[in-house]
């Protein structure tokens, strides 16, 4: 005799209902693990908010005034004030996310007849397809052309197969099809430049040495305390993709005695410095395979005042007198003040179209 279960008897599928988890859902929304642009970008202190202005501007100080020198009684003043200061400056960029809904949904999603608020769930949706267009965004570089994009990851942090014999290292220009990063070249001023090697092999013979000379080359202590500067601290991430994650814990599992603390051999969580390696899934459709060592307390999201998730309603939409639509809106781009605080190490240069 085959087994009975409640769904084989109609009168107690008609008699009730389901266990329905009101309140809850479960998202299936994505297929990335984690959103760490997202996640990173829009935490308070990464937020730096601009209360106006048509563009984002700061000012560098490329050189001191070259007045040091060493003097004998009674010798003559030598009096020069060079210009050591530059200007960069990027463009807004907007973003926004939507939904609606007919006015007679709010009648039929209340009262015994809810499950989940339907509102809420349409909003939830909004700012998931903001979070991944965002987090997709930030790590591609646009094209010179371009006028709609945020300037990600790529614009500002630029990979080079160039020697580290020539800059010390400091080789990540220009990105490509460009002519300057913020409306300066590093061509101008070599200073304007970040830390970019290539390497070969995910070891400790290749990747390693040069992954320690790019934390060591980037770290950057003023001789003298600067009351102006933008940074809000050093804090270091390591983005990379899977493959250069997954091969640094084999590293830490076979070698962890030799490499220390580079290595973190308790958590079974590869670490470089006490710093974790991050897998970034967004990253995994670069076949360069790359390391980019972001400086988060000079690398912020600048926003525009009030223009953070600034919410529109228009109350009846044109032709459909029975629907709302509602906007979310944001003015902001991705602001990397100084480029030598970070470094990227990739097998090559390209990037994924």
């Amino acid at each position: 005799m085959p087994v009975l279960q409640a769904a084989g008897i109609p009168d107690i599928i008609a008699a009730g209902l389901a266990q329905l988890g009101r309140g809850k859902v479960v998202d299936l929304t994505s297929d990335t693990q984690e959103y760490v642009a997202w996640t990173q970008m829009t935490k308070k202190p990464r937020i730096d908010k601009q209360s106006d202005g048509h563009s984002i501007q700061w000012d560098i100080m490329i050189d001191d005034n070259g007045s040091a020198r060493a003097v004998g009684l009674y010798s003559q003043d030598n009096i020069n004030v060079p210009n050591v200061l530059k200007q960069v400056s990027i463009p807004w960029r907007h973003i926004e996310a939507s939904y609606a809904f007919d006015h007679h949904e709010i009648d039929m999603n209340k009262g015994a007849s809810q499950i989940v608020k339907i509102m809420e769930i349409r909003r939830y949706a909004a700012m998931v397809a903001m979070a991944k267009f965002f987090e997709d965004r930030f790590w591609r570089l646009p094209a010179s052309d371009d006028t709609r994009n945020i300037l990600g990851i790529p614009y500002w942090i630029v990979k080079s197969n160039t020697a580290v014999t020539t800059n010390n290292g400091f080789n990540g220009g220009l990105p490509s099809g460009y002519t300057a990063v913020a409306g300066l070249s590093n061509v101008d001023v070599p200073r304007w430049a970040n830390y970019a090697v290539q390497y070969t092999n995910i070891d400790v013979t290749d990747l390693i040495p040069k992954w320690e000379r790019a934390a060591d080359f980037t770290r950057f202590m003023p001789p003298v305390t600067n009351p102006k500067d933008f940074n809000t601290g050093d804090k270091y991430s390591y983005n990379t993709t899977y493959t250069v994650y997954q091969a640094s814990k084999q590293i830490l599992r076979s070698q962890n005695d030799n490499l220390g603390t580079d290595m973190d051999p308790y958590h079974d969580r590869p670490t470089f410095r006490r710093v974790p390696i991050t897998w970034t899934p967004q990253l995994d459709i670069d076949t360069t395979d790359p390391i980019y060592g972001i400086n988060w307390g000079q690398l912020k999201l600048a926003v525009l005042n009030n223009w953070w998730m600034k919410e529109f309603v228009q109350d009846r939409m044109p032709s459909q007198h029975n629907v709302t639509g509602v906007f979310l809106d944001s003015s902001l781009n991705p602001i990397l003040r100084d480029r030598r605080s970070c470094f990227v190490l990739a097998k090559n240069t390209g990037l994924p179209q």
